[in-house]
């Protein structure tokens, strides 16, 4: 982030765990374009990225203190306005994960993405789920 000048605090809380190849995949790429917005459009001085795993599931978010937006009027205004939100909102919806995003013009966002724990898994799975096909 030195780039845009913008300062990013990383925090976890709780123990880190193994949360499933697909799950941390698509996790990183919901992060991934939350902070590539905060790059690109947010004109942030800072920004955080939380991570807290929890005995329920996991829980990130990306938030940042930058000049925010009008969801509603940003959308009416280009069609192709949100195409970094509307691929992070369709990777949590095939984890079974829920995406908020929050903003108001001069209040910066929050992108926060929650993950049940029944939708972790610590093991891998193969040939579409089939734990016998591993071997």
């Amino acid at each position: 982030l030195a780039v845009s000048g913008t300062e990013l605090e990383v925090t976890v809380k709780g123990e880190a765990r193994p949360l499933g190849q697909a799950a941390e995949i698509a996790l990183f790429r919901i992060f991934q374009e939350a902070v590539n917005y905060v790059v690109r459009h947010a004109e942030a001085k800072s920004a955080a990225l939380r991570l807290t795993f929890e005995e329920d599931g996991f829980m990130g978010d990306v938030e940042d203190d930058g000049r925010g937006f009008d969801r509603e009027a940003a959308a009416e205004s280009s069609p192709t306005q949100g195409v970094g939100f509307h691929s992070m909102t369709e990777r949590a919806e095939l984890l079974g994960a829920t995406l908020d995003i929050e903003s108001e013009p001069g209040k910066g966002i929050t992108v926060r993405v929650r993950l049940p724990a029944e939708h972790t898994s610590q093991e891998e799975k193969v040939d579409g789920g089939n734990p016998a096909a591993a071997g």
